[in-house]
């Protein structure tokens, strides 16, 4: 078991061009469910998970963050599905409850032998009219 996990964590990688084949939603589940179960300060729980496979909607969101920070060819990679991790905005330990839920994602991903990357485009933007 300890060389299979450390298998799997040297062969995580970022993925910056993915397919059209859509995500299963059995996996997007096992992926979630697997971000869930990280740590939390006094086990709060106090994370949100998106899950978002709309393209179209998708799409939409990556260009009101490319507008957000200038950049009109913002396109998120282009992904089929997305997972949008959050908290509160003033919840002090919300950054790295995210950052451990989102590694138990990745690794996740991993595991079922598809791609993802991170991306932390949205932290400060997530007021912006567009964006929310």
């Amino acid at each position: 078991m300890e060389e299979n996990l450390f298998n799997l964590l040297n062969q995580r990688r970022s993925v910056r061009s993915f397919t059209d084949e859509q995500v299963k939603k059995d996996d997007l589940i096992k992926i979630a469910t697997a971000a869930r179960t990280a740590p939390t300060a006094l086990n709060t729980q106090s994370r949100k998970f998106t899950i978002v496979q709309n393209k179209t909607l998708i799409q939409k969101l990556a260009k009101a963050i490319g507008q957000a920070h200038g950049n009109p060819d913002y396109n998120l990679y282009n992904p089929n599905a997305l997972l949008l991790i959050s908290s509160p905005k003033d919840y002090e330990s919300g950054q790295v409850e995210i950052g451990l839920a989102a590694m138990n994602a990745y690794l996740a991903v991993t595991a079922l032998g598809l791609g993802t990357v991170w991306t932390n485009e949205i932290h400060n933007i997530c007021d912006h009219e567009n964006v929310r």
